[in-house]
């Protein structure tokens, strides 16, 4: 028996600045599946689910649902046909809780109409905890601001508004990026039950593996083309990556930089109220030392306390053997200290205005202060996009319209340019496809060879064993390892992640 065609993209194309982003792009979903879809950064993928959900109008083509053309003008009315989006850049609202976030233009009221009617809180905290028990499978505080919980909890709260919704379509954009490995798997669970209910899913990674193993079929996307859809069960990750690019993949990971030199920071018995405690640890110039561990192990209060974003409450750091006091991320600017965040755009970028702006703005004191030299910004920029292949259509271009991986690179151009001592990395390649990735690694490797220092933060054990010299792992607030890059195993990063050790190590089974 068929399954019935719940949407149809029809010669979908899109043009930014007299550029295509999506290109005469022909694609259909059916209701009780699960459409894996790739494509290199900068292929359309999140703009063509885009113009599905109402965020852009077509500039040529048709969409049907259920075979009705629509025309969405905004996502309200992609949302009352039945489509809905998870964005691989959070959408929630930091200072409202979960409940609040789950309800939003849907609040229950009591007995009274109209807007001033007073809000039945207790169903809709009752309705909520029982979504979050039944359907995602994990416990969330739900009356704390979104923006003092965990990245992947922000994360769980944006699925759960999208299936509280009863969507027919689910777009998901890189669901998994911030959670951990029993996350990704309660998510996959919680997509085969949607897919078994009817409900249709769009799932977009750069996760080749999970993407192949969740979908039924996958479409790949090449600048902005249609370049072929396949069967997931008769295809291999190497099939994959081939039509993405266009050819075979190259190793990811450049051979690690051996000329060390002396250490540069040094954090001795650092701590932070519950966060974090009695973390000591150096770094050398030329090294990459990575930071694993589960969420709410402390690594990102780590990273950001370095970057004077949070302050410690004991310990001291040092910089190139002095001891040195970080209270803001002025002072660690002012110390060579960059920084690149997990959410780029709450982090990093200033979406409303251009990638060379983006680019730039650390280093002004690099320009003539009393009549910037445009001409050079507009060369630098220019480099930077020509170096780390930035797919965007011009320098003044603006960086909220780019993809996500593009995006990711402007901001590694911008510590390239700022020419820091350390740069520190939360989820480095978070979005990325597999050639960005081995772009970036190359870059960061580069600059060890300078005698930069880095620290990646990352959720990714292949990606920390792959380029980083040692990596440190993290539990319940404390250093409980120190692992050799070459030397260990996703295995044995795992074990150290999970437990309370007491000084036992791993033993390889």
């Amino acid at each position: 028996m068929s399954k019935q065609v719940v949407v149809e993209m029809k010669n979908i194309t899109k043009v930014f600045a007299g550029n295509k982003s999506i290109d005469n792009v022909t694609i259909h979903m059916n209701e009780g599946e699960v459409i894996g879809l790739v494509g290199e950064n900068g292929a359309g993928k999140s703009t063509l689910m885009k113009m599905l959900n109402g965020v852009y109008p077509p500039t040529e083509g048709e969409i049907y649902v259920r075979g009705q053309k629509m025309e969405f003008k905004n996502t309200r009315m992609a949302h009352e046909a039945g489509i809905n989006m998870i964005y691989q850049e959070l959408s929630v609202f930091p200072d409202f809780n979960a409940v609040q976030n789950i309800f939003i233009g849907g609040e229950l009221s009591g007995d009274k109409k109209g807007m001033l009617s007073k809000l039945d809180e207790k169903t809709m905290y009752e309705e909520t905890e029982k979504l979050f028990r039944e359907e995602l499978g994990i416990s969330v505080d739900l009356l704390t601001p979104v923006r003092n919980l965990s990245l992947a909890e922000r994360q769980m709260i944006e699925i759960g508004r999208c299936i509280h919704s009863k969507a027919a379509v689910i777009v998901m954009d890189e669901p998994t990026e911030p959670l951990e490995k029993a996350e990704q798997e309660q998510l996959f669970r919680i997509i085969r039950k949607l897919r078994d209910n009817n409900q249709t899913i769009v799932y977009i990674s750069h996760q080749l593996g999970q993407l192949k193993e969740i979908s039924d079929r996958i479409y790949i996307l090449r600048d902005g083309k249609l370049i072929t859809e396949m069967n997931a069960e008769e295809t291999t990750v190497e099939d994959i990556i081939t039509h993405m690019i266009g050819g075979k993949a190259e190793n990811q990971y450049p051979e690690k930089n051996q000329n060390l030199g002396e250490p540069i920071l040094e954090l001795k018995n650092l701590g932070h109220g519950k966060d974090y405690r009695n973390v000591s640890f150096s770094l050398r110039k030329g090294e990459i030392v990575g930071l694993a561990g589960l969420n709410g192990s402390g690594k990102s209060e780590v990273i950001r306390t370095i970057y004077g974003a949070m302050t410690p409450t004991s310990g001291e750091i040092y910089k190139d053997g002095q001891k040195v006091e970080i209270k803001s991320p002025i002072d660690a600017l002012q110390k060579r200290i960059g920084f690149v965040g997990a959410e780029r755009k709450i982090d990093g970028l200033f979406l409303d205005q251009s990638v060379e702006w983006n680019l730039t703005i650390p280093s002004l004191y690099k320009l003539n202060p009393k009549n910037l030299e445009l001409g050079k910004a507009r060369e630098t920029t220019e480099k930077y996009i020509k170096d780390l292949n930035i797919k965007t259509p011009s320098a003044e271009f603006g960086i909220g319209e780019l993809s996500g991986g593009n995006q990711q690179k402007v901001l590694v151009a911008r510590w390239l340019f700022f020419d820091p001592d350390i740069i520190l990395f939360e989820e480095p390649t978070r979005g990325i496809d597999v050639k960005a990735k081995a772009e970036i690694y190359k870059f960061l490797n580069d600059l060890c060879k300078q005698g930069k220092a880095i620290i990646i933060m990352s959720s990714e054990s292949p990606e920390l064993m792959g380029i980083c010299n040692r990596i440190l792992v993290m539990f319940d607030g404390q250093i409980v390892a120190e692992l050799d890059g070459d030397n260990t195993s996703e295995e044995e990063i795992a074990y150290y992640t999970v437990q309370e050790t007491g000084g036992k190590k791993y033993e390889k089974q």
